[in-house]
């Protein structure tokens, strides 16, 4: 393989001692390592964590209804343990 693409050779290049990413070739230093959350710096941080502490206080856990029309048709259905039934299946 190295005869048809030299950068895709098995570390022959790197003569540092760098270990070879297997699927470029590329040294694996040579990515970034990222932690799972983006850090927001500066000014923008007080804004991002006040508008969280916003949508935390005014979180609803009980049930609302969305579609009264949809509830209204719910409630006229037939239903057997519960489920949604045909009219002649009862």
């Amino acid at each position: 393989m190295s005869e048809l693409c030299p950068s895709m050779s098995n570390g022959s290049m790197m003569d540092d001692g760098q270990q070879a990413n297997p699927g470029t070739g590329m040294p694996m230093q040579a990515f970034p390592k990222r932690s799972g959350f983006d850090v927001v710096a500066g000014p923008d941080r007080d804004i991002v964590i006040s508008r969280y502490k916003e949508k935390r206080r005014t979180r609803r856990f009980d049930k609302q209804v969305r579609y009264e029309s949809r509830k209204a048709r719910a409630d006229s259905r037939l239903r057997i343990k519960g489920r949604f039934a045909k009219a002649n299946q009862s």
